[in-house]
């Protein structure tokens, strides 16, 4: 698994940018966080999301 940041700026000014694991050979994709920037006025807003890895049993 790779470590892949994907950032997308929206026509209001909002700004986005996802963490991610992917898997180089099949593809699959399990985010880890999310960070969303929004500006209102003088004030900014940030989001912030995180998924927490699956448990792993041993």
């Amino acid at each position: 698994m790779i470590l892949v940041l994907e950032s997308e700026k929206l026509s209001d000014g909002t700004v986005k940018a996802y963490f991610n694991y992917r898997c180089p050979i099949c593809g699959f994709k399990l985010e880890v966080e999310r960070i969303e920037i929004t500006r209102s006025g003088e004030a900014i807003s940030i989001k912030k999301t995180f998924t927490p890895p699956p448990s792993q049993q041993h």
